[in-house]
């Protein structure tokens, strides 16, 4: 049977953050139920897995350094200290040393790939440069906000209205998307033949959706990364609200919100036929992702609290999740603020004013030498007639091990279900060994008694790290 819906929410050990998975499904047998399981990374005993180390300080000078980007090691940014109007600087990884890329008068950017340089200037034209070479620029037909770049080519966006892919071979630029109505386009990224961006797009003459659209440079050719016909809110616009997707490897994230009162900003992985997945979802918001790989950085306030208005207010942190595993992991919560985070294998930059200016920030993220486990459900079903009557279901789970080290004597140890009618006929046995990258499929048997439509199952495992050490997931019972 299909799932119909996944939710990810963060648990909170100590310092640890923790990620609890929740997958609804729904089937149909002569009984309609939804039933949801958790599981998550063990609880660690000091440092999370994955934690991050070394957090530097790499660009302090006078002045506001911000926008910061990583090619190769090495960080480039618009140092807002040295010129008013803006100037590309490039912090050379082995010497430290920093040169300037462009000339002033920069509007947006940098974005950086393979050497090459890329932002918008103030006479409104899109430029690259390589190392050491000159300035390459594009005049643009209409002023452009913001640009991604890769593959020699930029995506910029424009008023709102124009999404356009600049060649700098050749000199040119088209138009890739455009609107003369209402709905916007905006908030382009781009790697090799891929871009994203977010339309807004009428529906059913009510109002204006904001979909995540995925375009194919190679073939003029799009699709939507979203669903259509979301619903409407209680103002008559769009349920949802959408911003920042961001293309790092073969996932798309995003930023994403119910637009009512009181309703934060939480991020979702895109999928063709649904309204996004949920990937972390917490207090406050969590905005501003960009990807590389597995690994997502966003900031996140979710330290804040609600003021005198009603509003959430608190100081954005850096966070870090990793897409293979769930786990989530607090990257810099230093005093102040953190922003504009960016990742390239597991280093993470950002802008930082602790200092009570724009600085850039670094910090490299480490890896968990243990498993992690994760799970989903695989089926949902009626054994055969004699289970159907005597009401004993069976789900089949699926047990990815996302960490880096063999998951030993693995056990279900407990499953909780709420209502409590709703009994275990019994547990499967412990699998021996889930290697990294591999998976267990294990089958629970629940009596599910008649009358009963909706129950939730909470599954407690553990397992042995490969020194013997027993990992509980999500995390140790009482017993």
């Amino acid at each position: 049977m299909m799932p119909t819906a996944t939710r990810r929410e963060t648990a909170v050990q100590g310092a640890a953050i923790q990620k609890i998975w929740l997958q609804t499904f729904m089937f149909t047998a002569g009984l309609f139920l939804a039933a949801l399981l958790m599981l998550a990374a063990p609880a660690a005993a000091a440092e999370p897995p994955g934690a991050p180390v070394a957090v530097t300080g790499l660009v302090t000078g006078p002045g506001d350094q911000v926008n910061p980007e990583i090619d190769n090691g090495e960080v480039i940014y618009d140092d807002r200290g040295l010129s008013i109007t803006g100037w590309i600087m490039r912090r050379v990884a082995s010497t430290g040393a920093v040169e300037p890329v462009s000339s002033t008068g920069v509007i947006a950017g940098p974005a950086a790939e393979a050497g090459q340089v890329s932002w918008l200037r103030l006479d409104g034209s899109a430029c690259v440069t390589a190392p050491g070479g000159a300035e390459n620029c594009v005049a643009l037909p209409e002023p452009a906000q913001a640009l991604a770049f890769s593959g020699g080519r930029a995506v910029t966006a424009h008023g709102g209205k124009v999404i356009r892919l600049v060649n700098f071979e050749t000199g040119r630029s088209k138009v890739l998307d455009s609107s003369t109505s209402a709905g916007n386009r905006f908030d382009p990224d781009v790697l090799g033949d891929r871009a994203v961006w977010v339309k807004e797009r009428g529906y059913a003459g009510k109002y204006y959706e904001p979909l995540i659209v995925d375009y194919d440079l190679a073939s003029d050719t799009y699709t939507y990364l979203t669903a259509t016909g979301g619903g409407a809110s209680s103002t008559g616009e769009s349920l949802y609200e959408r911003a920042r997707p961001a293309l790092g490897g073969s996932s798309v994230v995003y930023q994403q919100r119910i637009r009512e009162v009181g309703e934060g900003w939480d991020l979702y992985r895109a999928e063709p036929g649904t309204y996004g997945v949920p990937l972390v979802a917490g207090p406050g918001d969590q905005v501003n992702p960009d990807a590389d790989g597995d690994f997502v950085v966003y900031q996140d306030n979710r330290g804040g609290h609600v003021d005198e208005t009603g509003a959430w207010a608190g100081e954005w942190d850096i966070y870090l999740i990793d897409l293979r595993t769930g786990v989530e992991v607090p990257v810099c919560t230093a005093a102040g603020d953190q922003v504009n985070p960016r990742v390239e294998g597991n280093m993470v930059v950002w802008q930082d004013n602790r200092s009570g200016d724009w600085d850039i920030y670094a910090a490299v993220v480490g890896a968990s030498p243990d498993p992690v486990l994760t799970v989903r459900v695989e089926d949902v079903f009626w054994a055969d007639f004699a289970a159907f009557q005597d009401r004993e279901l069976t789900a089949r789970y699926r047990f990815d091990n996302r960490g880096e080290g063999v998951a030993g004597s693995f056990s279900l140890r407990q499953v909780n279900n709420i209502p409590a009618e709703v009994g275990v006929v019994a547990l499967p046995d412990p699998v021996d060994r889930i290697v990294p990258g591999g998976a267990a499929r294990l089958e629970i048997r629940y009596h599910v008694p008649q009358g009963v439509t909706l129950f939730k199952t909470a599954l407690y495992a553990s397992c042995l790290n490969e020194d013997g050490q027993e990992l509980w997931f999500p995390r140790r019972l009482p017993f």
